[in-house]
This record gives structure tokens, sequence and C-alpha cells, in this order.
């Protein structure tokens, strides 16, 4: 079994890449999830007792949303990804520090995966890239975008998993823009 690299999804879910790029079409979903995205980093900052400046925390959301905006651009839609042997890339796991030298590949995998599969990664083992020229856009558009709005987008993402767990106020926060 190969280690897989493929595209992600966006804050609003998988298959929402049209939600940001028809906003004729879409804006009110957009708008919701902006409303969504300032009500949970107000409740954040509270808990916290932090200051909340609220030209500032509608700011760094727009922010998120460009970022997600751009981000749909160089996704490739589903309806062109029908081709799995187009998709099925097989290469070696030093060929993606070629296709995307942003990331020291070794020290992620160092970092994430479990003392007992280093080996593993230090082999050089055989991966499968799902979309090669959308991982290269990836890279160039993170390497430009400004690193304090990427931070802010995996804040985002990494509490948004937590939502479940964060509380009744965070789940009120949520069933409103559900």
């Amino acid at each position: 079994m190969a280690v897989q690299f493929d595209q992600g999804d966006l804050g609003l879910g998988e298959f929402t890449r049209d939600y940001y790029l028809d906003r004729e079409r879409h804006g009110e979903k957009i708008a919701a999830y902006r409303k969504f995205l300032i009500d949970k980093v107000t409740q954040f900052l509270h808990d916290a007792d932090l200051p909340t400046n609220s030209t500032k925390i509608a700011s760094d959301v727009d922010e998120i949303i460009d970022l997600e905006t751009k981000w749909a651009e160089i996704i490739v839609p589903e309806e062109n990804r029908r081709d799995y042997s187009r998709m099925y890339n097989l290469r070696r796991l030093n060929d993606m520090q070629e296709v995307m030298p942003l990331v020291d590949w070794t020290r992620y995998f160092n970092s994430v995966a479990p003392y007992v599969v280093h080996d593993y990664f230090a082999s050089n083992p055989e991966i499968v890239i799902r979309e090669v020229d959308y991982m290269k856009k990836l890279g160039e558009f993170l390497q430009s975008t400004d690193p304090r709005i990427i931070t802010n987008y995996i804040y985002m993402r990494y509490t948004s998993s937590w939502n479940g767990e964060l509380g009744e106020k965070y789940e009120d926060i949520s069933q409103v823009f559900i």
C-alpha cells in the first residue's frame, strides 16, 4: 500500500469548489460561512479573555475566504477526475520534494508518523501523487501567500475539527450556520 497525495477540501467541505468560484449563485452560502467564522473567532477570543476587534476579525476572516477562493481556482474539478489512470502517478517519496519543495517531506513524516515507521519513510517508498500539477500549483500558491493568513487558516481548520467538543456555545454557532 502506497502513501497517496491528493488535493484536499475547502473549509465548506468536499465538492464545494464552485461555492467559492460562482458567487452569483452561491453568494449566500459564502456570506453565511463568513458570519459563522466571525462568530466562532469572536467566541474564541472572548473565552480566552482576549480583546475582540470586530473590524480586525472581519478582515482576517475575509483573508481566509480569499485564500480559499484562490485555492479553489487550482483545485481540479471533480468532472476532470474520472480518469483513474491519469490520476495514478506512481513515484518515490523523494520525488515529492521536487513536486512541492516548500515542505521538507522527510521532516514532516518523521514528525507525524510513529517512530516504528521512520525507517519505511527513510527507504524512499513508492507513493501515488493523484494530481501532480495541482500539487505544484499548491506549492507555488502557498509560497506566495502571507504566512499569517496561512496560519489563521490552519487554526480555523484545526478548531473546526473540534466543533463538537468545544461546548454548547460553539455548537450553537455551528447550528446557526448549518
